[in-house]
């Protein structure tokens, strides 16, 4: 193992936090650099022999990828989230509009 940690990361993987998308966005590039940091120490074992090392170093690399791909499903749920709740109910000043007549709807009759 290398023994180097990306701040705010622990040893379960991913830091804790908030649904916040910039916080996962700052997380998902923590991740990334971390990931190519780990490919190139995994190169330079292979390219020293070290196969215990190279070994370790690539079940850390997939361990860092599950990580990442999560990360970036959690994004991509979030997003349709987010789309869904655009299209389901009309937004502050927005008038709900009947889908067949076009007509505004009073919400108040």
């Amino acid at each position: 193992m290398t023994g180097i940690i990306a701040p705010g990361f622990g040893p379960q993987g991913v830091g804790t936090g908030g649904n916040v998308p910039s916080s996962d966005t700052s997380r998902l590039k923590a991740l990334e650099k971390k990931l190519a940091q780990l490919k190139d120490e995994k190169d330079e074992a292979v390219k020293n022999k070290d196969r215990e090392k190279a070994r370790e170093l690539e079940q850390e690399i997939r361990k860092l990828e599950q990580q990442i791909q999560q990360l970036k499903k959690k994004a991509d749920r979030e997003k349709e989230r987010e789309k869904q709740a655009g299209e389901e109910a009309p937004g502050y000043g927005q008038k709900p509009v009947d889908p067949e007549t076009g007509n505004l709807i009073d919400v108040y009759g």
